[in-house]
């Protein structure tokens, strides 16, 4: 009998071994105690939760189980027992109580077979599929409208409960603005899933929500792989992050624990900012198209003390592997591995800092454009990767004395060198799809929470040799008045913030708005493209805010 185990990635097998399943869900079980009782969720490891939970010598395991099966199941007949399966999950919960455990089938579990969407867990119940494949053959595909407590109506795939869990399933939802999992002021396991070709993000987190996501596959997300905000204080363990906008995106007052993930080949590896406060240790982030590690505003990431080093290993980051230069805070950094040059802003890395030697660029893929609006407040950053544009032009600034010039980032013209990457999950290839470009969320007037982002942001003086604004130029917008809407003005300060800006959107204007004159970038009719620009010029480090006209 082949023994399961969560970290596992062997092939799939077709034919449910029920004392195997079990043995997981006994694990998962354990973790869910784990992280209900706030413990550290590092103790988590298959072994040791079935050692801590063994059957009873002699004795068959007592667990209520449910069979769902797609292809063979029947809702009308089926009692959700192995002979006679349920065909939709939306049944087995339905017939779900607080312990039961829900074993789905290989198969594709959508509307077309049934689902009614969103997914709605219920506390207690875990949602079993493949754990070893993360879910390469049991694929939960689609979503439907959820009206947050805290961000209005989304279209998500599946909404989270407390002490529930989800393990070893593929999630995918197509629908625009769609998420995969929606995690509000919740406390659940989320483990060896894959979260693939979400037009928003894989998994979102919200309220004061703190469950464990543990060695989770994201990729090809539309926006960020997860999504953190509000108060919410998840571990995000041993996960791999590739190709979306944000690999993680962590926004207001949230405190999140991020260990041991690999997060490559987005955008920008992990992006921080409102007033968070995430601690991140053990990461391998690498080959990021723009940045490692962003923190702006008056986040304070804590990537490694004195006396708790980060451990984190940056490299091959094209422009910085971190960037705090739009941050309020000095961002302590002890004990990491960065490359000698490639980081900017305010940053203490003690004596613990370990340089290594620059190393050629990761060639990342450009040839997709995302747009990336994360689910936050209006004055949130948000992000879009375009194809970079010939011959553009980079802004200029005169030299300046007396003013430190960053080193300018290599450029390396030979094929990049290897880097390990996390196994790619078959479903990859088969769920990959061309996705139309889709418009940023839009969040109603009055829905978004009250708490303002900070809007006084450091001056910050940058020399000639700077990078160029990230992006291409904007294309020109109307700056004139067209009644009722929304306007993005930018507070500018210094003469290299007003040359960056024009770079950016050339027909800016200056305008007087709260006794005090600003630039304005642009007057919209519909809030989701105001949002858009917000987030450009929030993204390229500029103090911008959202109007109501």
């Amino acid at each position: 009998m082949r023994e399961a185990s969560l970290p596992m990635t062997t092939p799939h097998s077709t034919q449910t071994n029920f004392p195997t399943s079990l043995l997981v869900c006994l694990g998962l079980a354990t973790a869910l105690t784990l992280v209900l009782d706030n413990k550290p969720a590092q103790a988590y490891s298959h072994k040791s939760l079935i050692a801590q939970n063994p059957p009873a010598t002699g004795a068959t395991p007592q667990a209520t189980q449910l069979y769902v099966n797609p292809a063979t199941g029947n809702d009308g007949s089926g009692n959700g027992s192995s002979q006679a399966p349920f065909k939709t999950l939306t049944q087995a919960l339905r017939m779900a109580t607080t312990g039961t455990v829900i074993e789905l089938a290989p198969g594709t579990y959508s509307a077309e077979t049934g689902e009614s969407f969103p997914i709605e867990l219920k506390p207690g119940v875990i949602i079993q599929g493949d754990p070893a494949s993360k879910g390469r053959n049991i694929v939960i595909r689609g979503g439907g409208f959820f009206l947050s407590r805290t961000f209005a109506r989304q279209n998500i795939a599946i909404l989270g409960a407390e002490g529930a869990a989800l393990a070893g399933v593929t999630v995918t939802n197509p629908n625009r603005r769609g998420y995969g999992l929606w995690i509000e002021s919740t406390r659940m396991v989320v483990a060896d899933n894959t979260f693939i070709g979400n037009t928003h993000d894989g998994i979102s987190v919200t309220g004061n929500g703190a469950p464990l996501i543990r060695n989770n596959y994201f990729g090809d997300n539309g926006a960020n792989g997860i999504t953190i905000f509000n108060t919410a204080r998840p571990e995000v363990r041993e996960n791999g992050f590739e190709r979306t906008g944000f690999g993680i995106a962590i926004a207001q007052n949230s405190a999140p624990t991020i260990v041991g993930n690999r997060i490559s080949q987005n955008k920008d590896g992990i992006v921080v900012y409102g007033k968070a406060q995430p601690v991140l240790r053990n990461n391998t982030i690498e080959g990021n198209i723009r940045d490692g590690l962003v923190a702006a505003q008056e986040s304070r990431p804590d990537v490694g003390t004195a006396t708790q080093p980060g451990g984190n290993l940056f490299r091959n980051n094209r422009r910085y592997d971190i960037n705090t230069l739009a941050a309020t805070q000095t961002i302590s950094a002890f004990g990491n591995q960065l490359t000698r040059g490639r980081s900017a802003g305010r940053l203490d890395t003690g004596t613990g800092e370990n340089y290594l030697p620059p190393s050629p660029r990761v060639n990342s893929p450009t040839s997709v454009e995302i747009p990336v609006p994360p689910p936050a407040r209006a004055t949130a950053p948000r992000n879009r990767v375009t194809r970079p544009a010939r011959g553009r032009r980079r802004a200029t600034t005169p030299r300046r004395r007396n003013i430190r010039r960053l080193p300018p980032p290599p450029i390396s013209l030979t094929p990049p060198a290897t880097i390990p990457a996390p196994t790619l999950p078959p479903a990859t290839e088969t769920l990959r799809r061309d996705r139309d470009r889709l418009p940023n969320l839009t969040v109603q007037p009055g829905v978004l929470p009250s708490q303002e982002l900070q809007r006084n942001l450091p001056r910050i003086e940058i020399p000639s040799n700077s990078p160029r604004a990230v992006g291409e130029p904007l294309p020109p917008i109307s700056t004139a008045a067209v009644g009722q809407g929304f306007r993005v003005v930018v507070l500018v300060e210094t003469l290299e913030q007003e040359r960056l800006l024009r770079q950016l959107v050339p027909d800016a204007v200056r305008v007087r708005s709260l006794n005090r004159m600003v630039m304005q970038v642009g007057v919209f009719r519909d809030r989701s493209a105001a949002e858009q620009m917000l987030q450009r010029m929030s993204s390229n480090g500029l103090n911008a805010m959202l109007e109501q006209l």
